[in-house]
């Protein structure tokens, strides 16, 4: 979750730009943050809502938007407690 946090961070500008070219690497990162922590309903949603809305659509920019904001509270801490 983490890696999706920073990807959002450093590519923010990108994301904007170029909806097309940072899809693929935000359904990664999600996936990834989604197997493991042996999934969560509301990510889950927000991936498949990701995943089938066209890059750069209104409802994929508000999936992101809402990835972008839900993120940081499922990251875990060095004990892993969520931050």
């Amino acid at each position: 979750m983490l890696r999706l946090i920073r990807y959002f961070e450093l590519h923010g500008d990108q994301i904007k730009a170029d909806p097309r070219a940072a899809h693929a690497g935000i359904l990664a990162l999600l996936r990834e943050a989604l197997h493991a922590i042996n999934g969560d309903p509301l990510l889950d949603y927000l991936a498949l809502r990701i995943e089938t809305a066209e890059p750069g659509s209104p409802v994929w920019r508000k999936a992101v938007d809402q990835l972008r904001a839900e993120a940081p509270l499922h990251a875990r801490g060095e004990y892993g407690a969520k931050l």
